[in-house]
């Protein structure tokens, strides 16, 4: 009998699967390969490794084939593996001698994602590695999982540190939507015949990827009625509501969630950036505390309590940390960040020091200038707003006009420093810019209708009317701020 069988399933995988097998040929006894209908050369690739090949035909149950392949293994220990994964080789060794183990055991490892478009990583513990079982069965048509039967079975699950690299991670939000959108479908047959929490907390993800975030938070509190549920994936429950309420300006709500989070893992990365913004917004200083251990634990998160949904940029955490040391005037907590940026990239950190100093050159903005791009001109922009230097202001939202004229946060930040400093007439190009986009700030509006109520130009205001009503109807989150202003204009119309 084979010691370990790698199980897999696998569609029209040619682009990965090789690699896949290479990383585990020195390992595995046996191979199986369930295919559920391959139109392309992944049963061609299979065969280099002398695999044993089944087909499947597809029934919309992931875990009906899932059981299939476990059919046809053999081994005393199963290792199950998507085609877009691969064996760290740094973690055989381990692998192999947790397979010298006579007890009915299961192995969860880290599986480490990298977002191809971002560069962001994700890491989380899954059961990968079992002792083989007729009666350990998958479950769920859509994010099939094992531990259920694990447990059922008094199985022991044991954290590990074997770490497998997902590389399909990258794809395009279309895809991503698409492949939610099937998803869905699945997952609210299974909701319909079993309420179990974990659909409830695929469910929620599902919905967040289509940005149903209504719907996704009520699945989310769903899934947390339940106590058995992984606490890994209660904390995701947890910040993903706590970020939702924040973002509503409900910061009771969202701290009271947030802390749930924390209880579970105080470690926690992205916990710990939710509870750094939401204690900003109450100008509570501890903030700068979970600002700071949101990026040690980013950058360090191999440690079996912290291996929880880590998909967080150090770059990211590092903006936020200035911005905070700013807004509460900590002279040591901005050092250590702009120390942590200049580790990321040394000219950028020793130039915006200069800026933030009020030590710069024309070379300090040219330079500051060449290091903002889409992924981080919000966060320049709100450090901008702490610069006492009316003059260095200027020249930055100047300079950075002919890069971000079609960015609407952009032009309401630049419109609004000109209001700051008496340009109304600037301002207000900048404004009428800004509503050319669909996705422009709602201030904009205010500060238009301001300028244009200033300068007596009432048929100006009567052209964007319709644009007030359309937030008014839209339930935009200033709706009660917009009928206030459409009340006080429409006289003057």
């Amino acid at each position: 009998m084979a010691n370990i069988t790698l199980s897999m399933i696998v569609k029209n995988e040619e682009k990965y699967l090789r690699e896949c097998l290479e990383s585990v040929q020195d390992i595995v006894d046996e191979i199986v390969v369930v295919d559920t209908g391959s139109s392309d050369k992944t049963l061609e690739i299979a065969e280099d490794y002398n695999p044993k090949i089944y087909h499947f035909e597809w029934i919309n149950d992931f875990s009906a084939a899932r059981n299939f392949a476990l059919s046809k293994s053999t081994g005393n220990w199963i290792l199950y593996l998507d085609a877009d994964e691969r064996l760290d080789k740094n973690s055989i060794e381990e692998l192999k001698k947790f397979t010298k183990n006579d007890e009915n055991i299961a192995i969860k490892c880290i599986v480490e994602s990298v977002d191809e478009n971002s560069s962001a990583t994700q890491s989380m513990l899954y059961t990968r590695l079992f002792k083989n079982s007729k009666a350990i069965k998958f479950s769920g048509k859509v994010h099939e999982q094992i531990e259920q039967s694990l447990i059922k079975n008094n199985y022991k699950i044991i954290d590990s540190k074997i770490k497998i690299f997902h590389l399909g991670y990258g794809v395009s939000k279309i895809e991503l939507k698409n492949k939610a959108k099937r998803n869905l479908e699945l997952l609210l047959k299974d909701y319909s015949v079993n309420k179990d929490s974990y659909v409830s907390y695929q469910l929620a993800n599902s919905y967040f990827i289509l940005e149903d975030n209504e719907s996704a938070i009520k699945y989310y509190k769903d899934a947390l009625q339940d106590n058995r549920l992984n606490n890994e994936f209660k904390i995701v429950c947890c910040y993903q509501i706590s970020d939702f309420e924040m973002r509503k300006n409900n910061l009771d709500i969202a701290k009271k969630y947030i802390e749930r989070g924390l209880r579970i893992d105080a470690d926690h990365p992205i916990t710990n950036m939710i509870a750094s913004q939401i204690f900003n917004r109450f100008n509570d200083k501890k903030s700068l505390k979970f600002c700071k251990n949101a990026l040690i634990k980013s950058k360090n998160p191999v440690g079996q309590n912290n291996i929880q949904n880590i998909f967080l940029v150090p770059k990211k955490i590092i903006y936020e940390g200035i911005l905070q040391s700013l807004k509460f005037n900590s002279k040591n907590e901005l050092a250590y960040y702009i120390g942590e940026l200049k580790n990321e990239n040394t000219n950028e950190g020793n130039n915006l020091e200069q800026v933030i100093l009020n030590a710069y050159n024309k070379n300090n903005i040219k330079a500051l200038i060449s290091y903002i791009s889409n992924d981080n001109v919000n966060e320049y922009l709100q450090i901008f707003e702490y610069l006492e230097n009316v003059n260095l202001k200027l020249e930055l939202y100047s300079n950075l006009y002919d890069n971000f004229r079609e960015n609407p946060k952009f032009l309401n930040k630049f419109g609004s420093f000109l209001i700051k400093i008496n340009q109304i007439n600037e301002a207000k190009v900048i404004f009428e810019t800004a509503l050319n986009f669909t996705d422009y700030e709602d201030s904009t509006l205010f500060y238009l209708v301001s300028i244009y109520i200033n300068n007596s130009e009432f048929d100006q205001i009567q052209k964007i009317m319709p644009e007030i009503d359309n937030k008014i109807s839209n339930n935009s989150i200033f709706k009660d701020k917009f009928q206030l202003l459409k009340d006080k204009i429409t006289p003057l119309v």
